[in-house]
């Protein structure tokens, strides 16, 4: 099992960069949040959030979603396993992709994955 106190820290730096290129957008939108007032401040977080979506790209959006739930899965003492069979994935893999999700056998069954299940298994089943 690789280090999985240095895995975290490059994913939270992948996370920062990612939310980063952002910064100045978030700054932008979130001083125009400031001035509205009473019911308009409903008004204006709904704004605020469709706006920063709307400018984090489609791929940076889906790789903070991986590098979140790579680090949620450190934390919850479940990184390094397949969540498509269960199986350990190679630290190897872990290391050249850290935010991986599946092991390299059901990386190669294809595009479409099976239901995700917990993790926890250590065969992989086909």
């Amino acid at each position: 099992m690789p280090n999985t106190g240095q895995i975290r820290k490059r994913l939270m730096r992948r996370r920062w960069n990612l939310l980063h290129r952002y910064q100045d957008e978030i700054e932008r939108v979130d001083e125009e949040l400031e001035h509205h007032v009473g019911d308009e401040v409903e008004l204006a977080t709904d704004q605020w959030d469709a706006r920063v979506m709307s400018a984090i790209s489609d791929s940076d959006a889906r790789a903070l979603a991986e590098v979140v739930a790579a680090i949620r899965r450190i934390d919850e003492g479940h990184y390094g396993l397949c969540l498509t069979c269960g199986c350990r994935i190679e630290r190897a893999r872990l290391e050249v992709l850290p935010a991986t999700e599946v092991c390299i056998e059901c990386a190669h069954d294809g595009e479409s994955f099976p239901a995700r299940r917990e993790p926890g298994g250590l065969e992989h089943r086909r």
